[in-house]
């Protein structure tokens, strides 16, 4: 093939490709046009789709709303008309009750009146009647007061019976002291006729309480009080066994509170009190708890220089303090202890004065480290040494003597020491010495001797410089049978001796040793003899 002709070739080649890319062109250009003529109708017909349904739905709310107006409105309506219907009920119902309450207290206020005059009426029938029973209540008493009074006048010859319908009187009018004073004279003059056996009969006819009564109920009556039947009648009822009783403590603690100033009832009262407290731990306690260590401590305080009364409060404290750590406790508290020193000092003289008072001290301190110091710093160490001194063969002073100073120095340095210092070991073994037979005294001496010397070697020293190891020993020997004494020994020997070479010695030679084993041997049963044997070596 020759060169133009293949150049004319490509020419018609080249021809038909460009033909065929503008015919693609032309349907590419159409198809896009035509698509989107289709999208355009397509978006045409959705909005106007979205637009009628929102119109609906447009519509829809309106009607909605519309229609719940319309129901709220007529529930409006029928609220109003419930409300106004209440209201008008509410307001009949207030007018009826209004209306019933005017009706009910009209019937009240008619009531009230009729009842009014109807109380009326009954008090003035109360108030005669009242009337007409006070006269005759005042003309029976004027007759009752008649009898009695004859019954003074009469000498003689009152029987059994007059007896009983005077009690009767008395326990009637327990605030007349009229009848009471004539009452009085009347028993007493019974008594008088035929004594104990008249006595035991006023007993069961309740005489001794009409009595009592009488003296609580009238306390400040000077004519009852001063008359001498009225003594001798009251003597009478305080050695009734009827008083020694719980009942009779609250009724003598009232006596004497009553009767502050009556001597007689306070020194009754004080005898009847110690009686009743004496080794009877409940009727100490229902002392205490009624006031009565009050009422004995301000009874000595009120009369300091009646001597029988100081004696007699003396014994009362020592018995209601007797092992009972309560009633020692309050009777310092309300200054008891310094009342019996006190007491002790002003009757130097006075035995019975000085045996009570270091029974008291004695009592008070037992076991009481309080007490004890207490009596130390008032003095009361001298005051028993001096006491003891003062009545050298008094027994019963030396007993208690050595009682107290045995209780004053338990576990006491300070009281160990005063009392050597007072030269209250030499009282001790004196009274000892003094008085060999006595058991109670030798019992108290080796006991006190026992704890002045425990831990104090001064004291140890002293006792054996004064010849006190001998003094136990010979207690001892005299009373191989008397187990207290037996114990004490023993107690007070080791004491001595504890630590002490010079007091040992002494005891060895002197068959100290031998009498404790002796004591061992005898008194099987006695725990603390017993426990001696463990110390015997240590001697």
């Amino acid at each position: 093939m020759n060169k133009s002709s293949q150049f004319q070739n490509e020419n018609e080649n080249q021809n038909q490709n460009e033909n065929q890319n503008e015919n693609q062109n032309e349907n590419q250009f159409e198809n896009e046009n035509q698509n989107q003529f289709e999208n355009q109708n397509q978006n045409q017909f959705q909005n106007e789709n979205e637009n009628q349904n929102q119109n609906q739905n447009k519509n829809q709310n309106e009607n909605q709303n519309q229609n719940q107006n319309q129901n709220q409105n007529q529930n409006q309506n029928q609220n109003q008309f419930q409300n106004e219907n209440e209201n008008q009920n509410q307001n009949e119902n207030e007018n009826q009750n209004q209306n019933q309450n005017e009706n009910q207290n009209q019937n009240q206020n008619q009531n009230q009146n009729e009842n009014e005059n109807e109380n009326q009426f009954e008090n003035q029938n109360q108030n005669q009647n009242e009337n007409e029973n006070e006269n005759v209540e005042k003309n029976r008493l004027e007759m009752e007061q008649t009898i009695l009074q004859n019954f003074v006048n009469k000498t003689s010859n009152i029987d059994e019976k007059s007896i009983e319908e005077i009690i009767k009187l008395m326990e009637k009018y327990p605030n007349n002291e009229n009848i009471q004073e004539k009452g009085f004279i009347i028993l007493q003059k019974f008594i008088q006729e035929k004594n104990q056996e008249n006595r035991d009969k006023m007993r069961e006819l309740k005489g001794i309480e009409a009595i009592i009564k009488l003296m609580i109920n009238i306390p400040n009556n000077e004519d009852i009080e001063n008359n001498d039947e009225y003594k001798e009648l009251m003597n009478t009822a305080f050695q009734d066994q009827q008083i020694k009783t719980p009942k009779g403590i609250e009724t003598i603690i009232k006596l004497m509170n009553n009767f502050p100033n009556n001597e007689n009832i306070q020194e009754n009262g004080f005898e009847i009190l110690a009686d009743t407290s004496f080794d009877n731990k409940k009727n100490q306690n229902e002392i205490r708890i009624l006031k009565g260590i009050e009422t004995i401590i301000k009874s000595m305080n009120n009369f300091p220089n009646n001597e029988n009364i100081q004696e007699k409060g003396c014994g009362a404290l020592w018995n209601i303090s007797n092992d009972n750590k309560k009633n020692q406790n309050e009777i310092r508290i309300l200054k008891g202890i310094e009342s019996i020193i006190k007491l002790m000092n002003n009757f130097p003289n006075n035995e019975d004065i000085q045996e009570n008072g270091c029974g008291a001290l004695w009592s008070i301190s037992n076991d009481n480290q309080k007490n004890q110091n207490e009596i130390r710093i008032l003095k009361g160490i001298e005051t028993i040494i001096k006491s003891m001194n003062n009545f050298p063969n008094n027994e019963n002073i030396q007993e208690n003597g050595c009682g107290a100073l045995w209780s004053i120095s338990n576990d006491n340095k300070k009281n160990q020491n005063e009392i050597r210092i007072l030269k209250g070991i030499e009282t001790i073994i004196k009274s000892m010495n003094n008085f060999p037979n006595n058991e109670d005294i030798q019992y108290q001496g080796c006991g006190a001797l026992w704890n002045i010397s425990n831990d104090n070697q001064k004291n140890q020293n002293e006792i054996r410089i004064l010849k006190g190891i001998e003094s136990i020993i010979k207690s001892m020997n005299n009373f191989p049978n008397n187990e207290n004494i037996q114990e004490n020994g023993c107690e007070a020997l080791l004491s001595i001796s504890n630590d002490n070479k010079k007091n040992q010695e002494i005891i060895k030679t002197l068959n100290g040793i031998n009498i404790i084993k002796k004591a061992i041997e005898n008194f099987l049963d006695n725990e603390n003899i017993q426990e001696k044997i463990n110390f015997i070596d240590e001697i």
